[in-house]
């Protein structure tokens, strides 16, 4: 029942040759996928959704949707018939992306696979990143692959990252790359393929979103306007490309966004918090486990650059405490952790991004201790969380206590580790932390 009504919205939002061009000189795409179809496009593709294991996928009027649930690296795939004419020296490959919890570094993900890995024949293209902004489109020719050169615009990539515009285009024995990012066009080449490439016919159906055989290369995130076109496109059609269906930075941001930050307690609330507030407020996070206030310090601008959130919920203090048995010293000291959350709460304070700061929550200490190598006591906690208040008082920020919701059951709501929460306790915790944004978030941007 669920993949039928995902097959009829995707082929309500593809078009092929035939549709009316509004390009001028330049002809019709090839094959074109997740237009609007308000648009004036006509006619149908044999559009199949495939979903990859635990996955869905959904299209929206600003694109295809690759949504992965329980927030793995699985997604879903986009398959459309096989065409003749897709097996060609010369051609473009163009679309609207936008990039979710790819991670800011990483061996990329695959945004097109017709490539037959046992014939060695079609052709692949893939997003690869280096540091956070850096970005390149990498293909493999008949199961040969071609690096280009990195861009290292201002490329957002993460829990929603922003929309940028990608273009890969072939002449049968070089290659060019583009992107367009915040306006600004920039275009890499030529790559030399050697030899040149024809690339071989395989009747494979080309799919979006996943190489074949391997679900760690999943795309995860937005698809829109995406364009096969049987030529390679000169610099200034590819702009043209681009200018017909143009996607601003935060064009999609239907509702205010809000960047939880903090350790693997804030990785147990979250997913319940998003899921409450979906349809409301847009609720995200960094992949990683966030770990101490120093780690935060350390990550203030890539998360904002990465999210540019319109509010910040805000956690550390279970790594700072963690102390070492012999020294007895902190992993990050009383005195450090003053410094750091005055650090992060000026951080936001200058950028005008209203933060609330969570009181970190108890430990057990009989049942932590017994099980670690380096200790962790409730009465660093509590002397902790009086810093964290009198430097949250000091910048006007409000203070919500996650120590006092469960420390009165932390006896039945703490797994046996003496730190992490079991289901009631994230369940708790996470009613205030939804209840709390929904009375502090602001208007969208």
């Amino acid at each position: 029942m669920i993949m039928k009504h995902v097959w009829h919205k995707i082929i309500c939002a593809a078009a092929v040759v035939g549709a009316t061009c509004s390009l001028g000189a330049l002809e019709q795409p090839l094959i074109q996928l997740g237009a609007d179809s308000s648009s004036g496009n006509t006619g149908s593709l044999p559009v199949k959704a495939v979903a990859a294991p635990n996955a869905t996928l959904v299209t929206q009027t600003n694109g295809m949707t690759l949504t992965p649930l329980a927030e793995k690296d699985d997604s879903a795939i986009i398959t459309f018939g096989h065409h003749p004419a897709l097996n060609t020296n010369k051609f473009t490959l163009t679309a609207w992306v936008r990039l979710r919890s790819c991670g800011f570094e990483g061996n990329g993900v695959c945004l097109y696979d017709q490539l037959d890995d046992n014939n060695k024949d079609g052709f692949q293209l893939n997003l690869s990143f280096g540091q956070p902004g850096e970005i390149r489109l990498f293909p493999s020719f008949d199961g040969v692959g071609a690096f280009g050169g990195y861009f290292q615009q201002r490329v957002h990539i993460g829990d929603w990252g922003k929309w940028f515009f990608i273009a890969l285009t072939c002449n049968g024995d070089a290659f060019h790359t583009a992107l367009i990012s915040d306006g600004v066009f920039e275009m890499k080449g030529p790559y030399k393929l050697k030899p040149a490439k024809k690339i071989h016919v395989n009747t494979l159906d080309p799919q979006l979103g996943l190489r074949r055989g391997s679900h760690n290369r999943a795309f995860r995130g937005n698809i829109a306007d995406f364009r096969i076109y049987n030529r390679a496109l000169s610099a200034l059609e590819l702009k043209e490309v681009a200018a017909e269906k143009k996607f601003a930075a935060e064009n999609s941001r239907e509702y205010p966004r809000v960047l939880l930050i903090g350790d693997s307690i804030r990785m147990g609330y979250g997913p319940l918090v998003r899921t409450a507030l979906t349809g409301k407020i847009e609720i995200v996070w960094p992949d990683e486990n966030c770990e101490d206030s120093r780690h935060i310090v350390q990550s203030l601008a890539r998360y904002d650059s990465a999210f540019h959130p319109d509010m910040v919920y805000c956690n550390a203090g279970l790594h700072d405490i963690k102390t070492d048995r012999s020294s007895q010293t902190a992993q990050v000291t009383l005195e450090e952790y003053r410094r750091n959350l005055e650090t992060i709460a000026k951080f936001f304070h200058d950028k005008k991004i209203p933060m609330i700061y969570a009181l970190t929550t108890p430990v057990i200490d009989a049942r932590h201790n017994s099980i670690q190598a380096f200790d962790r006591t409730n009465a660093k906690v509590m002397e902790y969380n009086k810093v964290a208040r009198e430097v949250m008082k000091e910048y006007g920020v409000p203070v919500v206590d996650h120590y006092a919701i469960i420390a009165p059951e932390r006896e039945t709501l703490m797994r046996h580790d003496g730190v992490h929460m079991l289901d009631a306790g994230y369940s708790r915790l996470a009613k205030l932390v939804q209840a709390e944004i929904e009375k502090a978030a602001p208007a969208k941007k």
